[in-house]
């Protein structure tokens, strides 16, 4: 895992598929500073994450702290938006976010990483 402070906000990059994602041959890289910039601006003070790209288009799921609440988003993009365009923090306590069964088992390597499961 890849730990770095970007302006305040502590961010990690796991670098790691969850053993959910069947795909994984694109290669596994790090958030842009312009990405980063957008989580700064939601004032998220930690965020754990997975991206990969390929030619055209990137996939990977990102966990964001701001105090004592979390959020979670997808941070897939394509040629025509960047993986942070379309996060917003909606935080809440981690035990009252509810996300399907599916969904859990995709981010549950970010949520050990964090120490929170």
């Amino acid at each position: 895992m890849d730990n770095k402070i970007y302006k305040h906000l502590k961010v990690h990059n796991v670098k790691e598929y969850p053993k959910t994602e069947d795909y994984r041959s694109n290669e596994l890289t790090e958030l842009s500073d312009w990405d980063l910039d957008k989580l700064v601006l939601l004032g998220i003070d930690e965020c754990w994450y997975w991206y990969a790209t390929g030619s055209y288009e990137g996939s990977g799921k990102i966990l964001m702290r701001k105090g004592d609440l979390y959020d979670y988003a997808d941070i897939g993009c394509c040629s025509c938006n960047e993986p942070t365009d379309r996060i917003t923090f909606d935080g809440k306590k981690i035990d009252e976010i509810n996300m399907s069964a599916e969904y859990e088992r995709s981010i549950k390597g970010l949520k050990k990483f964090a120490g929170i499961i």
